[in-house]
């Protein structure tokens, strides 16, 4: 936790199912009505399976209106068309997501919002 820029990363590894998720987001809805963090920056580059898109389409629908979610994959998680689902699907609800392949430019993204 950056506390002084409001920013959570997670570094999420291993096997990791939708319940996992849901347990996850419970943690970071708690988190951030703690220390007010509005940003959570997500690694998912070493995580051995992860739930399927309809799975994390779902999930996005308990993420908080105001927090900002940047998320890294590995290319091997993720089609660039999945990518663009989850984010043109995240938008239409009014979810602020954005995927990338690199940290760099997820910690770019998620930078402008602090």
């Amino acid at each position: 936790i950056n506390e002084e820029k409001k920013l959570l990363t997670v570094d999420s590894y291993g096997v990791v199912t939708p319940a996992d998720m849901g347990e996850t987001l419970k943690k970071l809805q708690s988190i951030m009505n703690e220390k007010e963090i509005c940003c959570v920056l997500v690694d998912t580059t070493r995580q051995e399976e992860m739930p399927g898109m309809g799975s994390l389409v779902f999930l996005t629908e308990e993420f908080p209106d105001e927090m900002k979610f940047a998320v890294v994959l590995s290319n091997a998680q993720a089609t660039v068309d999945d990518l663009k689902f989850l984010e043109d699907t995240c938008a239409q609800k009014g979810k602020h997501l954005k995927c990338f392949y690199s940290k760099e430019e997820a910690n770019s993204w998620i930078l402008e919002f602090l």
